[in-house]
């Protein structure tokens, strides 16, 4: 719920980066980023780790289309974007509590500020790796960690790689198929394992259903692009993340529900808002003709 709220959020509030007056500008991101702000300080406090990527993710999206912007407005559209990720940061803090510290510090780490190795976000990836394995389970898809000390760089770059497509796989196929190929191999689940199998083959052929939709029906005019940035990042991140980190397929069963809501919420970007009521000047609500951009 709180996914969807805040990919709605951005749907609005991306759409002030398109060519509309000054006024529908200011209300679409004034409700985007408050919307975006109350489901971060929600989800800051639930899953620390999806907020975290909201709003690292809208940083990265509200920079990235500076360049789409007039040399004359790059100021003033760099300003407001610092505003609203300030807003948004504010909002991850105060819901995050005793969690927040955390990520402050991985952020710190990145800058060069923080000189602790275990803040690095790579430290604290492998770190939340090892914990689900180390707590074992009936479902593990592993028996221990592949990093080895010492291991060279080509080494560690290739045990990484394998654990992700290893990941990605149990994320994408059925269970049972890998098993019956001995690509994983735990002792759990039993009759529930048809049961996820159904939801895998499920949640691919509404993968399949949304990438068809969007090569059949995308044009230059109607996708709101910086929406589709930004929830294709976050589907993407988030599904890296289980796929390395999650080696529990029943932790992962019910996680990688996130990724199919974020899949099942591109099609937004099709979606056709050629009016968007605004207040006018006088108080009354008007149709403003606007591009979804």
């Amino acid at each position: 719920m709180l996914l969807a709220a805040s990919c709605a959020a951005a749907w609005v509030g991306f759409r002030a980066l398109g060519p509309l007056p000054l006024w529908n500008k200011v209300y679409l991101a004034a409700v985007g980023s408050t919307v975006t702000a109350i489901t971060t300080y929600l989800m800051a406090g639930i899953r620390p780790y999806v907020a975290f990527l909201v709003v690292m993710i809208i940083a990265a999206v509200l920079a990235a289309f500076a360049w789409r912007k007039p040399r004359r407005q790059v100021a003033i559209h760099a300003l407001v974007s610092a505003l609203i990720v300030a807003f948004l940061w504010w909002s991850f803090k105060a819901g995050g509590g005793a969690y927040y510290g955390y990520y402050e510090a991985k952020v710190l780490a990145v800058v060069g500020i923080s000189r602790n190795p275990s803040d690095a976000p790579l430290g604290a990836i492998l770190s939340a790796r090892e914990g689900f394995v180390r707590s074992g389970g009936a479902t593990n898809i592993v028996r221990r960690v592949a990093h080895r000390e010492g291991a060279g760089l080509i080494r560690l770059a290739w045990e990484y790689t394998c654990q992700l497509a290893l990941g990605t796989l149990v994320l994408l196929l059925p269970i049972s198929f890998l098993k019956w190929m001995s690509i994983v191999d735990f002792a759990g689940g039993r009759g529930l394992l048809v049961v996820t199998d159904l939801d895998t083959i499920f949640i691919d052929v509404t993968l399949l259903a949304v990438v068809l939709l969007l090569k059949r029906t995308w044009s230059r005019q109607r996708p709101n692009l910086a929406f589709t940035v930004f929830t294709a990042a976050l589907c993407g991140l988030l599904a890296a993340l289980m796929a390395f980190v999650v080696t529990n397929y029943g932790s992962l069963f019910r996680l990688r529900l996130m990724v199919a809501a974020l899949i099942w919420l591109l099609p937004l970007a099709l979606a056709r808002s050629d009016e968007v009521t605004a207040p006018s000047e006088q108080g009354a609500a008007q149709p403003v003709v606007a591009s979804t951009g």
